[in-house]
């Protein structure tokens, strides 16, 4: 949890990756509270659409369908991408990271999948909800 809150502390331009696990788990209120507390945009996956209101101002909106979203979302220029709920199949790390240098979490139920793109920094295997209460008191990033 400290080493998460670090890496956000770290980060200049961290953005939140929200997966279809967020869905899966029922934990889109826990994500809200998270990215408010530490003041982070966040995009959906298709998958987990709506799990972030889009009327929500940190809301980025849904990404994945046009081939340009890693710029009109800010994924090129973000360093540090928490990706929460997040599977690789929903959409592929290499149309986001290709340059392979940007600082993933991965915080789900489920382990990661790590491939050349999608090589984690540190990540959380649990209930998310209870993950992302732990580490927003820890974190500072705040606007």
């Amino acid at each position: 949890m400290e080493q998460i809150a670090r890496l956000i502390d770290a980060a200049e331009a961290p953005l939140v990756l929200v997966g279809n696990g967020v869905i899966r788990q029922r934990s889109s209120a826990a994500v809200v509270a998270f990215i408010e507390r530490l003041n982070l945009p966040a995009a959906t996956t298709f998958m987990a659409k709506g799990a972030v209101p889009f009327s929500h101002p940190l809301c980025l909106g849904t990404i994945g369908l046009q081939a340009r979203d890693p710029v009109a979302f800010g994924l090129d220029r973000a360093d540090l991408v928490l990706c929460i709920g997040y599977d690789m199949v929903e959409y592929d790390p290499a149309r986001w990271n290709p340059q392979r240098d940007k600082r993933i979490v991965h915080i789900d139920s489920a382990p990661a999948e790590v491939d050349g793109h999608y090589m984690l920094a540190a990540g959380i295997v649990g209930d998310i909800a209870d993950a992302l209460e732990r580490i927003a008191p820890k974190g500072h990033n705040q606007a």
